[in-house]
């Protein structure tokens, strides 16, 4: 006897005053204040920090909001003032760290009689500003980036306006600057701009610099720390030997002393991505660019843009996406790639593995990748500037059917007031997207959740784990485990062969009054599933009437003695019908056409197991011969007749 199991695991935590939102056409404003740049961090119990530029006036302001995981807003309707320090008429670069006990570091810049100088301030879970309201002044430049090294202190780079380097120091968790002098980082003689730090081991770190040529063009370098500010290697290390853009950061990280790169650059007039390895010796074991995203780097081939990496600890691969175009930049698609760490090579293909194709709808990967079991999840948006998140597999196929969530609604037709500064952090089994949006009077900042099940809004008020189904015989057998269960009074069972969900039984709850903190196991059988595709999910209803949706699990049902007859063959009335016996129920597909294609309808029937009775109409159509055609659910043809009207 052959089984077919597929095995779903769950895991939905609750917390009180729930603030995600189910509807994606209102998402959770972060504040009801004007929003433009947008930076974000995951602190280590889940919840996430986010900075914003807020405009008042001719001037800006940086706030700082603390989410929890279920979207409760812990610092207030607006979050807390950070700086109200000048900062002229326009918002400039800021980039943030986590820092110790969780509190957040914002690095930004205002100015001081006339000059802007780089800036780093600190906030407390409780919304104290640690470093007081001016924080911790590191002196004129722009563009500062912070990293925490392992003992607590935050190293920053920023860029020097005024001798055109980078200039970096160190800052104490208290708040002193413990590196002085400052380092001047140049290549030689040629001036450097934006600096990207990334804590390795032991307190040392890596800065990725930017080698300045003419305009915005740049030449991707690297130079590794010691917690004294002493330089590793004997002069800076190339990256790639293409041209980068010094108006962009790229996409860093790090595993122990090693750190891996993600970033596209230009040759000629095309676009090429790439994932680089950075030793902490000084070597590059993928040689200098390092490993091609994409092998297809000729002139006629897509462009290779915005590139996204992110492993998991101690796993063998690091993953990357990137968003392609076509030559004239008028179409966008996503594509992704795997590769080994060891050596760079390519695990889906040396021509990449597209998730979504180039087309006009242009997909495009926004915010950062994001793992789960060691596979990718992150959000997309597209023409319409609607927000999607979607999750893939370990071969880079989709998980979840359909293939993506849609988490933002709003449709922004108008290019003037498109959504942006998008970002998007991961914990656990969810995910917070965040982006800035122009709805009403002005820009504000929106996020939204989504689970590792798809799923968006208040998540279940219990811990569920192994939801399956299983096929034996003729009939589907669903399993399933609670950890943990609040209020709940049950489950209402739903079936769908085309995502049309409707509700076949229902399951009590077992909990003493809807609550319970054992394992609690459950089934219920499907004696009559449908022929094809059974597409399966729990609906958990509260004592209190409100409901959440578990993930949908799978079964393909074959076991259908399934027979079609046509009833009439030669037909005077302006009616047909065709009788139908099978052993379970079914959805199936009637369609009626000329020979040439041009007259007749399609109706979709529902059939119950037994002797079923179908009749169509004919009014509409005229003499002549006709094809009548059954299909099932799959699309697959099961029986196919001629017959003339006369």
């Amino acid at each position: 006897m052959k089984k077919n199991l597929l095995v779903i695991f769950l895991f939905f935590v609750t917390f009180a005053n729930a603030q995600w939102n189910s509807n994606t056409a209102v998402n959770l404003e972060i504040a009801g204040v004007q929003a433009s740049d947008i930076q974000t961090v995951t602190t280590t119990d889940g919840k996430t920090w986010v900075a914003f530029y807020q405009s008042v006036g001719a001037a800006f302001q940086m706030r700082a909001q603390l989410l929890d995981v279920d979207g409760t807003k812990l610092l207030g309707a607006n979050g807390v003032l950070v700086s109200s320090q000048p900062t002229g008429s326009a918002t400039y670069v800021f980039n943030v760290c986590l820092a110790d006990s969780n509190s957040l570091v914002i690095a930004h810049q205002y100015q001081i009689s006339s000059t802007l100088n780089a800036v780093l301030s600190k906030v407390s879970t409780a919304g104290n500003l640690s470093w007081g309201a001016n924080g911790v002044v590191l002196g004129a430049g722009l563009a500062p980036y912070p990293t925490t090294l392992s003992g607590g202190d935050i190293a920053v780079a920023w860029s020097d306006g005024v001798t055109n380097t980078l200039t970096m120091t160190k800052v104490s968790p208290i708040g002193a600057i413990s590196l002085t002098p400052y380092i001047s980082v140049k290549i030689g003689t040629t001036s450097t701009t934006r600096g990207q730090l990334i804590a390795n081991s032991n307190n040392f770190f890596t800065l990725i610099m930017q080698k300045k040529s003419v305009g915005i063009s740049t030449t991707l370098y690297a130079q590794r720390y010691s917690s004294e500010g002493i330089a590793q290697w004997a002069t800076p290390l190339q990256l790639s030997n293409q041209t980068s853009s010094g108006a962009k950061y790229y996409s860093i990280l790090a595993e122990a002393d090693t750190t891996y790169f993600g970033y596209y650059v230009s040759v000629g007039s095309r676009f090429n991505s790439f994932i680089q390895r950075i030793n902490p010796n000084g070597t590059l074991p993928y040689g200098i660019n390092g490993t091609a995203f994409d092998d297809n780097q000729t002139a006629s081939s897509p462009y290779q843009l915005a590139t996204s990496i992110a492993t998991t600890p101690g796993s063998a691969y690091i993953w990357g996406t990137s968003n392609f175009c076509n030559t004239s930049q008028s179409q966008y698609g996503i594509f992704v790639q795997k590769i080994l760490k060891s050596t760079g090579a390519k695990q889906l293909g040396t021509t990449a593995k597209t998730v979504y194709p180039i087309s006009t709808n242009f997909e495009t990967q926004i915010g950062s990748l994001a793992l789960y079991n060691d596979a990718p999840i992150f959000i997309l948006t597209d023409k319409d500037y609607k927000i999607y998140a979607t999750r893939l597999n370990s071969v880079g196929d989709f998980v979840w059917i359909p293939n993506r969530v849609e988490i933002s609604s709003t449709n922004i037709t108008s290019a003037s007031n498109p959504k942006g500064r998008y970002a998007f952090n991961f914990f656990n089994d969810q995910g917070v997207a965040f982006w800035n949006e122009y709805r009403t009077i002005e820009y504000r900042a929106y996020a939204q959740n989504i689970t590792i099940n798809g799923l968006t809004g208040p998540v279940l008020p219990i811990i569920l784990s192994n939801f399956t189904a299983v096929k034996t015989n003729a009939t589907v057998d669903l399993q399933w485990i609670t950890q943990t269960e609040i209020n709940n009074k049950g489950f209402d069972i739903e079936r769908s062969g085309d995502m049309n969900f409707k509700t076949i039984g229902y399951v009590k709850s077992k909990a003493d009054v809807g609550n319970s903190s054992k394992s609690l196991a459950y089934n219920f059988n499907d004696e009559k599933p449908l022929y094809g595709n059974n597409f399966y999910r729990l609906k958990q209803v509260d004592v209190n009437g409100k409901f959440s949706y578990s993930n949908i699990v799978s079964i393909k049902n074959n076991s259908n003695n399934l027979s079609i007859k046509l009833v009439q063959d030669n037909v005077s009335s302006n009616e047909i019908k065709i009788k139908t016996a099978t052993n379970i129920a079914a959805k199936l597909q009637v369609s009626i056409a000329s020979l040439n294609g041009k007259n007749g309808f399609q109706k979709n029937i529902e059939i119950q197991a037994g002797e079923n009775y179908s009749t169509f109409q004919l009014h509409s159509i005229s003499s002549g011969m006709y094809i009548l055609t059954v299909k099932n659910l799959m699309g697959e043809i099961i029986y196919t007749s001629k017959f003339i009207k006369q």
